[in-house]
């Protein structure tokens, strides 16, 4: 009977100090040479059932799905060097909380800056890695027959910063817990 109310406390005590979210940052930029590039155009906008909307509006104190003040990141050293670099133009850069136990994807609603569009899903499940599961179409506005679906599959690990690419777009993320 003891045994089993002192593992029963230790269980209480570890799932109160655990942390319950982890934060993912994101940067989605292009290079500026783009144009040069030969692009396939994509006819599928990336779509998924029950994705989660980034809510844009004040946010609360640890607030899963909501995006996080710029200051936040841990992307800010990136951002500032990619959006001084004449060669880069940064699309979006986003940061938000997730739960532990999430299976939905977020989606990115449709973003207009420096003539591209992007909008898609992009899906992190933790486990032993974290699993990033992502498709963004993204269209230069300029040349709407040029737009393309950028797709990843990749396991990252927490803390690292990650650079995902095609000869068009780059993507910079990196995923950490939250205490």
């Amino acid at each position: 009977m003891y045994r089993l109310l002192i593992v029963l406390l230790l269980a209480s005590f570890s799932a109160v100090a655990a942390p319950s979210f982890y934060q993912i940052d994101l940067i989605v930029f292009t290079h500026v040479p783009a144009q040069q590039h030969h692009i396939h155009p994509a006819l599928i906008i990336p779509h998924t059932k029950n994705s989660v909307d980034l809510g844009r509006g004040p946010m609360q104190s640890k607030t899963p799905y909501q995006c996080l003040p710029a200051t936040s990141s841990q992307l800010e050293k990136e951002y500032w060097a990619l959006s001084h670099q004449a060669a880069y133009q940064v699309l979006f850069h986003r940061s938000w909380l997730q739960p532990f136990k999430n299976e939905k994807p977020v989606a990115i609603s449709e973003i207009n800056r420096s003539g591209w569009t992007v909008n898609g899903f992009i899906k992190v499940k933790r486990g032993q890695y974290y699993v990033l599961d992502s498709s963004l179409r993204v269209e230069d506005t300029n040349h709407r027959d040029s737009s393309f679906v950028v797709s990843l599959k990749k396991r990252l690990k927490p803390k690292v910063v990650y650079y995902l690419d095609n000869p068009t777009v780059g993507l910079l993320i990196k995923i950490h817990r939250i205490t």
